[in-house]
């Protein structure tokens, strides 16, 4: 799972899949659903976008910053897809 870790906060912005993440890890697809169940108490999907979240919130603080330019550096192709992440992880 640390390796799954490291890479996810390492790059944010990639499109991560599950597959991609399990394999850094030498790991099934079910094993590491389960180790991040375990140990993060959610999964690795969620735990993306709470960090895509985060970041997106920090730099929308700044001045003269586009959501649009925010969107993409986080990981979004779109603000439609930031702004369903943010409603479903922040309601």
């Amino acid at each position: 799972m640390y390796s799954a870790l490291t890479a996810i906060f390492n790059d944010p912005a990639r499109p991560w899949t599950l597959h991609e993440l399990a394999r850094l890890c030498n790991v099934s697809r079910a094993t590491l659903v389960r180790h991040f169940q375990d140990n993060a108490g959610h999964s690795a999907k969620d735990l993306l976008t709470d960090i895509r979240m985060t970041l997106a919130a920090n730099e929308l603080k700044k001045p003269g910053v586009s959501t649009e330019v925010v969107a993409e550096t986080v990981g979004y192709q779109s603000v439609a897809l930031s702004d369903a992440a943010s409603l479903s992880t922040w309601g």
